[in-house]
């Protein structure tokens, strides 16, 4: 098998979720963590940067910020690249990628919740209605 960079990027956008439009969340963010899995940045969503936390090893601290700094660039923009072009134009204008995720999170999450319980009660709605039930 070739192990050239080549090859190995080939890999990984065969592995790059479809551009999220607005529908389907659960489903692209499923995809899009596997991805940013896959490209080992994922943890900067969960992690906070290391020259917040307090430590006495100076010139560590500052090593593993540059590190956390690269993996946050990579992961916002692999993030913005998944997004559709007007998508990215909104969210390209947040600080880090955890911010991103989270916004993301927040405003798609939340309708998809929303649309199911629209639908769950328009559905009891209608089975109430229906002739034989009491």
């Amino acid at each position: 098998m070739d192990s050239s960079p080549r090859a190995v990027m080939n890999d990984s956008n065969h592995n790059r979720p479809f551009k999220f439009e607005g529908m389907h969340f659960k489903r692209w963010k499923a995809k899009m963590l596997f991805y940013l899995s896959l490209m080992k940045v994922a943890s900067v969503l969960t992690e906070p940067d290391p020259k917040n936390l307090p430590t006495e090893n100076e010139p560590g601290r500052t090593h593993l910020s540059e590190r956390w700094s690269q993996a946050d660039f990579d992961c916002k923009n692999y993030i913005l690249n998944g997004l559709a072009d007007e998508l990215y134009d909104y969210y390209a204008e947040m600080g880090s990628a955890a911010d991103v995720w989270q916004a993301l999170q927040k405003k798609y999450d939340t309708e998809e919740a929303g649309a199911k319980k629209y639908a769950v009660i328009k559905r009891m709605l209608i089975t109430s209605k229906l002739p034989g039930r009491i």
